[in-house]
């Protein structure tokens, strides 16, 4: 069964296949997503002290995670 995606280009609904325009949209917006959620981390990472690292750190040893 084939239906039109928003390019109408046809997609295949069996095998979730996309076309190449939409493809390659849904990557970039995945890297657009990536880069997003590592800036966000890093930004909280630099936002911790010390005392923050050191408590992460007995939390994770805690649960068997070791440290950071």
């Amino acid at each position: 069964m084939e239906t039109p995606c928003t390019c109408n280009s046809p997609i295949n609904l069996e095998t979730d296949s996309l076309c190449p325009a939409c493809e390659e949209a849904r990557e970039t917006m995945d890297d657009l997503s990536r880069e997003a959620d590592n800036q966000a981390f890093a930004d909280a990472c630099g936002g911790m002290t010390r005392e923050d690292w050191d408590a992460d750190n007995d939390w994770l040893a805690s649960a068997g995670w070791g440290e950071m």
